[in-house]
C-alpha cells in the first residue's frame, strides 16, 4: 500500500497530493509491485469526514484510520507500506506507519528520486520540478 500525504501535508496542495500518490502507485505497478490502491475510497471516505464535522466533531476524522483502515491493515491484506517523502507531515500517514509496524508488516521509505522517476513517466517536466519543489521532506 502506498501512504503518504493526501488531503494533509506533503505539497501542502490536495491536487499535487493526488498527483504524486497516483504516479507513486503506477510506479510502484511497473516495477511490479500489487497493492491496495485506497484511492477510489478516498472521496466516500470525504464524503463521512465532512458528516463527521457537520455533527460538531473537530481534528480528524479518526474513524476513516479506526475502522476503515485498521480493517484493511487487520485483514492481513497490507503487507507492505510504501512511503511518500513527506508522509511526517501527514496525520493519517503517520497512524499508518505505527499500524502498520503494529501488524509486522515491512516499510518502505520511497526517496525524492522515485518520487521524480515516477511523475516524470506522468508529468512534463516543468510539473514535475514544481512539485518536487513542494514536496515535503
Amino acid at each position: 500500500m502506498v501512504c503518504g500525504p493526501i488531503t494533509t501535508g506533503g505539497t501542502g496542495n490536495q491536487t499535487h497530493n493526488f498527483e504524486v500518490f497516483n504516479a507513486t502507485l503506477r510506479g510502484l505497478e511497473r516495477r511490479g509491485k500489487k497493492l491496495f490502491n485506497q484511492v477510489p475510497y478516498e472521496f466516500g471516505l470525504r464524503r463521512l469526514a465532512y458528516k463527521w464535522e457537520d455533527e460538531g466533531n473537530n481534528g480528524y476524522c479518526m474513524p476513516i484510520l479506526t475502522v476503515f483502515y485498521a480493517r484493511v491493515f487487520e485483514s492481513g491484506a497490507v503487507s507492505e507500506g510504501y512511503f511518500i517523502p513527506g508522509w511526517r507531515s501527514s496525520f493519517g500517514a503517520r497512524w499508518e506507519r505505527e499500524k502498520l509496524a503494529n501488524e509486522n508488516c515491512a516499510i518502505h521509505d520511497l526517496t525524492h528520486a522515485d518520487i521524480r522517476e515516477f511523475l516524470q513517466a506522468e508529468y512534463p517536466s516543468e510539473h514535475v520540478g514544481l512539485i518536487m519543489g513542494l514536496l515535503a521532506e
